[in-house]
């Protein structure tokens, strides 16, 4: 058996396999998020080396000065 995910691009095409599902040509599954849900922080934590964080950090603060100072 093989497993795909499909994208229903017309109303009709979910009755159509539903069709199919009765005539047991094909089993319909319906997809479920495993695991916990975790923080965007979480997830991103590692992501960039250390000197490329230094740099990124050094340039917002940079950035927020800029916008305090006055024109």
């Amino acid at each position: 058996m093989e497993t795909i995910t499909i994208e229903l691009k017309h109303p009709k095409a979910l009755s159509l396999l539903k069709d199919l599902e009765a005539m047991a040509v094909i089993k319909l599954v319906t997809a479920t998020r495993k695991g916990v849900s975790r923080k965007l922080s979480e997830t991103l934590r590692g992501s960039l080396d250390s000197k490329s964080a230094d740099d990124l950090s050094r340039h917002i603060k940079n950035s927020r000065t800029e916008w305090e100072r006055g024109i």
